[in-house]
């Protein structure tokens, strides 16, 4: 329930029950701690909605805003996106001119650098 109320009306992303196929939580329960939830959708497509959404977690009730949401990665695809984003903040940094940003994106299996041109600063 409290998977859907967030994907349905937080994120604005129409998701039914029946789109999810399992939900668990990770790791040990212990008092105080928070533990991850992985949640397992039927499509692929559903999954990247939802992710693309997430910026609209901004301006959220303040039970969903602290949620942090990511891609589930294997240990070898998180080492990966790591050497990424280094690369990335080395090439920002080498150009210096601050004309252009570098940024990871794609899905965890398929991350690439790509060049964007940076916002104008006033």
């Amino acid at each position: 329930d409290f998977c859907l109320e967030l994907f349905n009306k937080t994120l604005g992303v129409t998701v039914r029950a029946e789109d999810i196929i399992r939900t668990i939580r990770l790791g040990n329960r212990e008092t105080g701690t928070k533990r991850p939830m992985l949640v397992q959708f039927k499509s692929r497509t559903i999954k990247n909605e939802v992710m693309e959404s997430l910026w609209k977690l901004n301006k959220a009730e303040p039970k969903h805003k602290a949620l942090s949401i990511k891609h589930d990665m294997t240990k070898n695809e998180r080492e990966e996106c790591k050497k990424l984003v280094a690369l990335a903040k080395q090439k920002e940094q080498d150009e210096g001119k601050g004309e252009y940003i570098y940024r990871v994106r794609g899905p965890p299996e398929k991350m690439i650098i790509v060049k964007l041109l940076a916002a104008t600063r006033t």
